[in-house]
């Protein structure tokens, strides 16, 4: 039997340089290593965002205010709670058969585009458009990006 510290099951991790300096954006939260868009920070202007002004800290620092930034940096940049959020959402969003209050309106413009809207307690709702060939294919095209909302809760308007 093998042993579980024997070289062939050892992990290769990188050892995080503390020293390391990184040129970083506060506009985007971008750093030399790239952004959310592709392209990050060079010779201390932004070619993500197009911001001038960068700063150099250190890669601690970087990912320290990307994991504690408001939607900004959880957005773009996400730590591994929000990936397990993520996920336990899309599992959650892949288990209704319908959608009250959901509906699917072809656009005018493209032939493969449909607006699919779906209701929202208080006489609000949410939006947005997806490509598709039918109304029930847009519907289901929908269905990890726009919020679900149980038909009780629109029907008692919470």
């Amino acid at each position: 039997m093998e042993s579980q510290t024997s070289p062939g099951n050892l992990k290769k991790e990188k050892k995080l340089d503390h020293k390391e300096v990184l040129g970083f954006c506060p506009q985007c939260f971008a750093s030399t290593e790239g952004g959310s868009w592709g392209t990050g920070v060079i010779d201390d202007h932004c070619y993500n965002c197009g911001a001038g002004g960068a700063i150099r800290i250190p890669r601690w620092a970087v990912d320290s205010i990307r994991a504690q930034a408001s939607w900004v940096g959880r957005r773009y940049y996400p730590g591994p709670e929000d990936s397990e959020n993520a996920v336990e959402l899309k599992n959650l969003r892949s288990l209704p058969t319908s959608f009250p209050g959901r509906t699917a309106e072809k656009d005018k413009e493209e032939q493969y585009r449909w607006w699919v809207t779906q209701a929202l307690p208080g006489n609000k709702s949410i939006s947005s458009s997806f490509k598709a060939t039918s109304a029930e294919d847009a519907i289901e095209a929908s269905r990890y990006s726009l919020p679900y909302v149980p038909e009780e809760d629109l029907n008692n308007g919470q």
